[in-house]
């Protein structure tokens, strides 16, 4: 009786599509944790580029106030500057999506110090403006000493320099930060009595071509007498 030798054609075949569909398994797990470390990496990410650009946020916010000149003992009426807000975050979120340009402005003074007569040396305030913009899903916050380098918007309420104010040196700027894969941005006024405002801000970043999301937000007390103004 003659033995058969090697394999048949329909051997090799089956043998090739066994093959085939247990390296697809292979490739479509290895595809799936692939996808899940990439996603699981940007949520890590995202939280903590919200949380650090939510902070810096908060501090410049709780940190703005209007201009005080102290005269010996007496305090002048300050001149007020409001912190200006994007009406269309105010209690709604607005989608961040196309939106460019100017959605937040606010002041950072120190106050002047005039003196009497028996003491003739003058301190005058210091001024950073700090702005607030929006790119196509990005937000980045950042401070000034030169007026004129702000966006055009944002000089209509900058504190006037000169006098009992000057520019802070450049040492006062602070690092700029920005914030992206930003879909939505809401902020929510309180007000906590008669003369103090607190602002709950919120944020929600989206990954690209992804429906993975992270929500975190922050909440400012504002100075005593800072109003804030919509715009």
């Amino acid at each position: 009786m003659k033995q058969r030798s090697g394999l048949t054609l329909m051997e090799i075949l089956v043998a090739s599509a066994i093959l085939s569909m247990f390296m697809a398994g292979v490739f479509q797990l290895y595809r799936s944790g692939s996808q899940s470390f990439l996603l699981g990496s940007w949520k890590t990410r995202a939280q903590k580029d919200a949380q650090l650009f939510l902070e810096e946020l908060r501090s410049v916010l709780e940190i703005s106030g209007n201009a005080l000149v102290f005269r010996d003992t007496v305090i002048d009426l300050p001149v007020l500057l409001p912190v200006q807000l994007h009406s269309g975050a105010k209690d709604v979120a607005m989608s961040m999506a196309g939106v460019n340009g100017v959605i937040g402005y606010m002041n950072i003074v120190t106050p002047c110090t005039l003196y009497s007569g028996l003491a003739p040396a003058r301190l005058p305030g210091t001024w950073v403006g700090a702005v607030l913009e929006a790119e196509d899903g990005t937000l980045q916050l950042r401070s000034y000493v030169d007026p004129s380098l702000m966006p055009a918007q944002a000089m209509a309420w900058a504190l006037p320099l000169g006098g009992d104010f000057v520019a802070a040196p450049e040492t006062s700027l602070r690092g700029a930060r920005t914030l992206r894969d930003v879909e939505l941005l809401e902020i929510q006024p309180v007000t906590v009595d008669a003369d103090r405002i607190q602002l709950l801000i919120r944020v929600t970043l989206r990954r690209q071509n992804h429906e993975t999301r992270v929500i975190q937000e922050v909440r400012a007390n504002l100075l005593r007498g800072v109003s804030v103004e919509w715009f």
